[in-house]
């Protein structure tokens, strides 16, 4: 599962949404959500296992985060 953290409340979230559609979770108002997982800085793309459990955090802009993200997803689907 592939999830990422807003800082907006979900009204103005689901507002870009309808306008920006993404196809993975996004969840508003969730800086204490990023605290806890020690994100300071955004885009951060937070990569859970089938368990539920994040496997990996890029907290970047990255050109090649698209790569990196495919990767890891790889990575951990093909370890079940």
């Amino acid at each position: 599962m592939f999830i990422a953290q807003a800082l907006d409340q979900r009204t103005a979230l689901n507002r870009f949404l309808k306008k920006n559609p993404f196809l993975y979770e996004i969840i508003p108002d969730s800086k204490d959500y990023a605290a806890l997982l020690d994100i300071d800085s955004y885009p951060s793309h937070v990569i859970l296992g089938p368990d539920g459990i994040v496997r990996d955090i890029f907290v970047s802009t990255k050109e090649n985060i698209g790569a990196l993200l495919e990767n890891s997803i790889n990575r951990i689907s093909n370890s079940k």
